[in-house]
């Protein structure tokens, strides 16, 4: 499979994301340094006979970004951005998965851009999102390797925040560390018949779209369409820290 470009850097420790995000509470306090929501990631998937995962989900998730009101103002002429309960956004930032006592994914996203979006949420054929912009772990399992299709289990590396004013993720520095799984599904063809499939340790680099949640197992995670997936060169210092 090809090849998403990549260089390393503190980045692989985060998973880039773009994501259209309904608001469903109402933004925290409008003076405070980050601004939390929560709302929900309307998906479609094309697994649903595949690998039994529901045709249309929400999903839910958990955002933080800096306060607009804060920033510097560059036009004074274009007012500010106001995004209230059912408000459509398109956010961009990282992204991070907690877990509860039950292994219930929680999905959180540190927003860098917060925007206005026009789409009709109900509309969610005409989305094409949530993305996957770089997303950098490693394979622990192959729950699934059929004639047409493969799922990987990808373990990532991600930096979690313990800010005193933070309940998660956020932009102001990684002070611990701390690990989350995925699910990645590649179609095969007669194109890539031949071709080197990631394998367990291999360190990979992937981009692709969210279109749900996956179990395998007793594990839960998001289950990315893969768009490119491979394998890194020198995975082990990944693996030391990973599966160690």
């Amino acid at each position: 499979m090809s090849a998403p470009e990549h260089q390393s850097s503190e980045d692989d420790l985060l998973c880039r994301m773009r994501a259209f995000v309904v608001i469903t509470s109402q933004p925290s306090d409008p003076q405070a340094e980050k601004v939390q929501f929560s709302g929900f990631i309307p998906v479609v998937s094309n697994f649903d006979y595949l690998l039994g995962v529901p045709r249309e989900q929400d999903l839910p998730i958990h955002v933080t970004y800096p306060n607009p009101s804060l920033q510097p103002v560059v036009d004074t002429d274009e007012p500010r951005p106001s995004f209230l309960q059912g408000t459509c956004v398109r956010v961009f930032g990282y992204l991070h998965i907690d877990y509860d006592r039950e292994g219930k994914p929680h999905l959180s996203l540190a927003a860098t851009s917060v925007r206005p979006a026009l789409e009709d949420p109900s509309i969610t054929e005409s989305v094409g999102e949530p993305c996957i912009d770089c997303l950098v772990g490693v394979v622990t399992g192959i729950p699934v390797d059929r004639p047409e299709c493969r799922v990987y289990n990808l373990r990532v590396f991600a930096g979690h925040c313990s800010c005193s004013d933070c309940v998660r993720t956020c932009w102001k520095g990684m002070t611990h560390h701390c690990w989350y799984d995925v699910y990645c599904v590649a179609f095969k063809s007669a194109r890539l018949v031949n071709s080197r499939w990631p394998q367990i340790n291999d360190a990979c680099a992937v981009i692709g779209f969210i279109v749900g949640l996956y179990k395998a197992g007793d594990s839960v995670g998001p289950l990315i369409e893969l768009g490119a997936m491979n394998a890194l060169p020198s995975p082990e210092r990944r693996e030391d820290s990973l599966l160690g």
